[in-house]
């Protein structure tokens, strides 16, 4: 019940503002193996909402991570999110500024 307090509580501060007045539509999604991918969302304010996750049993190499963390699974760290390595069933999420 914690984590699902959190998630919300995340939600409510950073992604909920930046919803009013986004486009439908306007995501982009790619693949880095048949378990793993990432999704962004463009915001209303020129923003970017990311995702990416690994829902394999092994280490994937995905893009760098950039923009601000709003939430990464336990198995995650700043030197890994740096180097782009996720591991098995972890997920990130980042806010990402305009020009990105």
């Amino acid at each position: 019940l914690k984590l699902y307090r959190q998630l919300l509580s995340l939600r409510q501060q950073w992604i909920v503002p930046q919803l009013a007045g986004m486009s439908s539509g306007k995501s982009q999604l790619e693949f880095f193996s048949p378990r793993a991918f990432s999704v962004r969302w463009r915001l209303s304010n020129q923003r970017s909402l990311s995702l990416v996750a690994n829902l394999g049993e092994e280490v994937v190499k995905v893009d760098a991570a950039d923009g601000a963390l709003i939430f990464a699974t336990a198995s995650l760290n700043a030197i890994t999110l740096a180097t782009g390595r996720m591991p098995p069933w972890s997920v990130a999420w980042h806010l990402i500024p305009e020009n990105y």
